[in-house]
């Protein structure tokens, strides 16, 4: 006798129009069907229970919500940065005036990277990147002091601020994107466990339902409620 083959990799479900693609309907579909499903203890899959999918239901759930509300924090997040932006292209030209009064034309620019500034577009700026840019402002209040400039409108009292705001705003982007990250992969992971229940729960009602008016309504009852294109 040949011996059985073992069975090949699990695939994913093929995608059926009675389950979302959003993930937001998705989860609370899976609240619908655990919900239902509790009514209904005839319908049974033997690699999972009921009580078992409710509490992945819910954690998918939460995990949405999760990475939704920490992704929505990433707004504020470049709108301080954009704003220290506008500071810095307002008072660039001020403190480069400065520089040329303080070391004469020719020697001024020599100094532009001991401030952060640096050759771009043709012309001299702040690096462009975020943790870049942060680094630069942090050496140019260095500059300010060593070379006794942090008096005046365009001295440490203007350009600090925007320092602060750019080395907290990179920090707090980075870790951002991190936690993001982290949530996605936990969403993931649940989404694809979820969806399996989801899709084997619409074959078992075609099995134990076989009359189409009858299915419909039990998909309708298990939180079914629409065909999603």
């Amino acid at each position: 006798m040949e011996p059985t083959p073992n069975p090949g990799p699990a695939t994913a479900p093929a995608y059926t129009p009675f389950i979302p693609r959003d993930q937001d309907e998705k989860a609370a579909l899976c609240l619908r069907l655990a919900t239902a499903w509790k009514k209904n203890p005839q319908l049974v899959l033997i690699w999972i229970t009921q009580a078992a999918f409710e509490t992945k239901a819910k954690n998918y759930y939460q995990s949405v919500i999760d990475k939704t509300a920490v992704a929505a924090k990433r707004g504020g997040i470049t709108l301080t940065l954009e704003e220290a932006d506008d500071k810095i292209r307002e008072g660039l030209p001020y403190l480069k005036a400065i520089l040329l009064t303080k070391f004469k034309k020719g020697h001024d620019k020599a100094k532009y990277p001991e401030f952060g500034i640096i050759t771009r577009n043709d012309g001299f700026e702040l690096p462009k990147k975020h943790t870049e840019r942060a680094k630069a402002l942090t050496a140019m209040l260095k500059a300010l002091k060593d070379y006794s400039l942090e008096d005046g409108e365009f001295g440490t009292e203007y350009w600090g601020p925007i320092e602060q705001a750019y080395v907290k705003g990179d920090k707090d982007s980075k870790d951002n994107d991190a936690t993001v990250g982290s949530l996605v992969g936990t969403k993931d992971a649940l989404e694809d466990e979820v969806t399996l229940v989801l899709s084997k729960m619409l074959t078992l009602l075609e099995a134990q339902y076989p009359d189409e008016k009858e299915l419909a309504g039990k998909r309708r009852e298990l939180g079914y409620l629409k065909e999603y294109s």
